[in-house]
C-alpha cells in the first residue's frame, strides 16, 4: 500500500476484488477501506484508503468514488501506458506480447 505493490493473494485487497464488494478493516489510526475498482465485469484494481470512521452514507460515496476512479483508469489507459507499467513493475513485456495482450478479450466476464 501507500504506493507500493500489494500482493492480492490472501490479502484484504484481494478479497475485496474477488468478492467484488468493499471491505473494511479496523486499524489503530482508523478504518481501512478496500474498494474494488470495477469496469462493468472487468476488475481494474483495488482502491484502499483510511478514514476516521465509515457510516452508511460514506459507503455510498466511497462506491461512487471507486466507480469514478475505475472509469478514469480505463479511459486514460487508452492514451498512456503508465497504468499498465505500474501494474507490471519489474517485468517488461516484449512487443509481440504487448500486441497479443491488447488483442485478447477481458480476463473476466459476467453474463446477464
Amino acid at each position: 500500500m501507500d504506493g507500493h505493490p500489494t500482493v492480492l493473494d490472501g490479502s484484504m485487497a484481494g478479497r475485496a476484488l474477488m468478492d467484488r464488494r468493499p471491505l473494511r478493516e479496523q486499524q489503530a489510526d482508523g478504518v481501512r477501506m478496500y474498494l474494488p475498482l470495477l469496469d462493468g465485469s472487468d476488475e481494474v484494481g483495488v482502491l484502499s484508503l483510511t478514514l476516521d470512521s465509515v457510516g452508511e452514507h460514506d459507503l455510498r460515496l466511497l462506491g461512487r468514488l471507486a466507480s469514478l476512479v475505475a472509469d478514469i483508469l480505463v479511459t486514460k489507459s487508452h492514451y498512456t501506458d503508465q497504468f499498465f507499467m505500474a501494474r507490471c513493475q519489474g517485468a517488461p513485456m516484449s512487443v509481440p506480447a504487448e500486441i497479443q495482450r491488447k488483442l485478447l478479450p477481458p480476463l473476466s466476464m459476467t453474463p446477464p
